[in-house]
């Protein structure tokens, strides 16, 4: 990302919730963060530079794990807790002013401009995706990602720990 900005990167790292501050009292020109934080420095002024969802598009930020006990002795488990997944980011995007009035009662201290900025945010940015389906190519991208800062030694490693049949099941089941 600063390689091609053509800066010099001078990186330092902050424990969550310090980075807004560190940019505030400059000790940092420019900071990496995530929703709501993203619009709570944009209702103090701040500019977004930068989008990793402009850059990287469809990719697979995070997933669900589980280990193969638990999906072999309770898939039903699985697929209720897939389903709901797939219903809260239906949910999002068809509700967004109710899926912000949710996130003000579960985080009553966050100021609900910021909230609903937020969340037409991660609407439009498509960082909440519309379904729970991993496309392949967001997939590739992030297991490229990981493999690229070391994480894992090879992309053959990943590619088998994707099971979409419970993902699949669920588009399925929740319209």
């Amino acid at each position: 990302m600063f390689t091609e900005a053509g800066l010099t990167p001078n990186i330092k790292q902050g424990s969550p919730g310090a980075l807004l501050p560190m940019l505030d009292v400059k000790q940092a020109d420019i900071v990496l963060e995530l929703e709501p934080n993203v619009s709570m420095a944009a209702k103090n002024g701040a500019r977004v530079v930068y989008s990793l969802a402009d850059i990287y598009g469809d990719f697979a930020i995070t997933g669900v794990t589980t280990d193969e006990k638990t999906i072999i002795n309770n898939p039903d488990l699985v697929q209720r807790f897939v389903n709901a997944i797939q219903k809260a980011e239906k949910y999002i995007h068809q509700y967004p002013d109710s899926a912000a009035l949710y996130a003000i009662k579960r985080f009553p201290e966050l100021d609900k401009d910021v909230v609903f900025a937020a969340m037409q945010r991660v609407i439009e940015t498509n960082t909440i995706p519309q379904d729970a389906v991993i496309g392949e190519e967001a997939w590739e991208k992030a297991i490229v990602l990981r493999q690229q800062v070391g994480e894992i030694s090879s992309l053959e490693i990943a590619n088998p720990v994707l099971d979409m049949s419970f993902v699949n099941k669920a588009v399925q089941i929740v319209k």
